[in-house]
């Protein structure tokens, strides 16, 4: 007899008849096997075989059974302790597919916060970014701060010094300048003690810059050249002892004739007309300062000349320390390295009385020439010297006089510095016709004129022109 046993299908499910009452199926089994062997008729020894082989039977399908039922009991053991381990794993699944659903919300909320940090670390980095760029323009404004504080401190200690600077120059100035306003006080006084001097004002004009004034201060004056005046050509014309005087100075061209190293001065004495003419050497100091003081000491009585002369030396030696006072400081060492030399000046003086008598002396080559009576030429008494370096009074020796001359029925008189360098006798009457006219730029034009043809030196000219009022003659 053959009995099936079913098992698990491959989903491992129990086959249905598992369900069912096993033991109970085993009895009907056997039930009908009893029924079949009843009705059968058979001999005792089969009845016996068959009994014993159907109690084998039983006997093995018993053991069969009760293996099946120990495999049942098995496989229901495993069933139950994999349906048990199915239900974990399920649970496990179920759990794990929380757990799979909890992680995916987690991971969507992790990615939301990842795209939310994303994006705020996007706004992080611009803020950042924008931060840096701050930060560089910041540095660099501290930089430049730096620079311009640096510029400021080094500017600042620049002024510091500047100002200290300025400080001790402001102090050096006031001392200067309290210097100079005392050295001015010093000046003004001697100006105040000097003021009578002509040579004393004409250092001052030149010292100060002063303009030249345009018109004579003293008609009457018998001293040319005046100081501190402008025109280019000083003239004075006066009726002394009888006679007409006429006297003209200019200076070498394009000067102011007050700056003329020449002078001419002429007075009535004792009724006699006296008059003197010198020319300052050049190369000597303080010549115009001479020039002027011979020819004011020699219009004089002949007794008092040698007096007056001794007098103006000593004079003149006094006055040039104190004239230094009133020079240019610039120039004040030249002043001073040239008080020890002598002055030096050619001089011719005279004297013309109303009866036409006439002395004259000369050291030098100042000259002269004259008409007697109703000569129309005009004779030279005086010759100018042909060579430079002639001989002249000094303001260091006594006055001496190398020439001399006496006329008589003298009608005209011209005394001429070495300026006048003809002596041609139409030539000397334009001269004539020039200095008495009185008539204005006459005189100079000739003399500009002259001095292109060579009648003129240019150099300083003065002329005085003498007439006696009795002759008629021109």
């Amino acid at each position: 007899m053959t009995t099936t046993v079913s098992t698990m299908d491959d989903n491992n499910q129990p086959p249905a008849l598992l369900e069912t009452d096993q033991p109970g199926i085993l009895s009907l089994r056997l039930f009908g096997i009893e029924m079949f062997s009843r009705n059968l008729m058979l001999t005792a020894s089969e009845s016996q075989e068959i009994l014993s082989i159907k109690d084998k039977n039983i006997s093995e399908l018993e053991e069969s059974v009760n293996k099946l039922k120990a495999e049942l009991k098995s496989q229901m053991m495993k069933q139950q302790n994999t349906s048990r381990k199915s239900k974990k794993i399920q649970q496990n699944l179920d759990t794990s597919e929380k757990q799979k659903a909890s992680l995916s919300k987690q991971n969507n909320q992790m990615a939301q916060e990842n795209r939310t940090l994303s994006g705020r670390n996007e706004s992080l980095n611009r803020h950042h970014q924008s931060l840096g760029k701050t930060l560089h323009l910041r540095e660099t404004k501290i930089v430049e701060l730096n620079t311009r504080m640096k510029s400021l401190l080094d500017k600042n200690n620049q002024l510091a010094i500047e100002s200290k600077d300025t400080q001790n120059q402001a102090t050096i100035k006031t001392e200067a300048a309290i210097s100079k306003l005392e050295t001015q006080k010093q000046y003004l006084l001697e100006i105040f003690n000097q003021r009578n001097s002509p040579a004393a004002m004409q250092l001052l004009q030149k010292r100060i810059g002063a303009p030249l004034g345009s018109e004579t201060v003293h008609k009457c004056e018998t001293l040319l050249p005046e100081t501190c005046r402008s025109a280019s050509i000083q003239s004075h014309q006066q009726s002394v002892a009888t006679m007409k005087v006429s006297a003209a100075i200019l200076a070498k061209e394009n000067q102011p004739a007050s700056l003329s190293q020449d002078a001419c001065s002429f007075g009535e004495i004792d009724g006699v007309l006296k008059f003197a003419v010198a020319d300052g050497v050049s190369t000597s100091s303080r010549q115009s300062e001479w020039a002027q003081r011979l020819v004011r000491a020699c219009v004089t009585a002949d007794e008092e000349l040698n007096d007056r002369f001794t007098l103006a030396q000593q004079r003149h030696e006094i006055d040039g320390p104190n004239l230094g006072k009133l020079v240019d400081p610039a120039s004040a060492w030249a002043w001073e390295t040239q008080l020890e030399q002598a002055s030096h000046a050619t001089l011719l003086i005279g004297n013309l009385a109303p009866n036409g008598t006439l002395h004259m002396r000369r050291q030098g080559d100042t000259w002269a020439a004259v008409k007697s009576g109703e000569e129309k030429e005009w004779q030279i008494v005086f010759n100018p010297s042909p060579v430079n370096g002639t001989k002249a009074i000094t303001s260091q020796a006594p006055l001496t006089f190398e020439e001399s001359s006496d006329i008589t029925n003298v009608s005209k008189v011209m005394v001429m510095t070495d300026g006048v360098a003809s002596s041609n006798t139409a030539f000397l009457d334009k001269l004539w016709e020039c200095v008495t006219s009185g008539k204005e730029g006459v005189l100079e034009d000739f003399v500009v004129n002259g001095r292109k043809t060579g009648d003129f030196e240019n150099d300083d000219v003065t002329v005085v022109a003498m007439k006696r009022e009795a002759n008629h003659h021109k």
